[in-house]
Order: C-alpha cells, then sequence, then structure tokens
C-alpha cells in the first residue's frame, strides 16, 4: 500500500475503503468468524488514531489479530 502523501490523506473515504478491504482479506484468509465487520474494524481504529502515525502502528496490528 501506497503511504505517501499528505498528513490528511488517511482520513480520505477512498484511503479509509482501501483500509477496509485489507480487513476483509485477512478476516477470510484466517477463516475464522469476527464480531466486528471490517467496516467496524476500522471505524474502530479510526476514531482512536489521532494521527497518521498512529492510525498506521493500529493497523497492521489489527490485521495480524484477525490470523
Amino acid at each position: 500500500m501506497d503511504v505517501s502523501g499528505q498528513e490528511t490523506d488517511w482520513r480520505s473515504a477512498n484511503f479509509r475503503q482501501k483500509l477496509v478491504s485489507q480487513i476483509e482479506e485477512a478476516m477470510r484468509k484466517a477463516g475464522v468468524a469476527h464480531n466486528k465487520s471490517s467496516k467496524d474494524m476500522e471505524n474502530h481504529v479510526f476514531m482512536k488514531a489521532k494521527t497518521r502515525v498512529r492510525h498506521f502502528h493500529v493497523f497492521p496490528i489489527l490485521c495480524v489479530g484477525s490470523r
């Protein structure tokens, strides 16, 4: 994933949708049912993250946790 660009790019709807797709892929590969949807998971991370760096720190943890 390309993470370059302005600081606010991580807040755009297109960028967030890419993250939702990646979460869905990780969930599919894990083959385990989850209580939350990929959209809910991304929204949770988005609401907690105050900066782009923090968002990118938490996101991989979420994907690995799905496996």
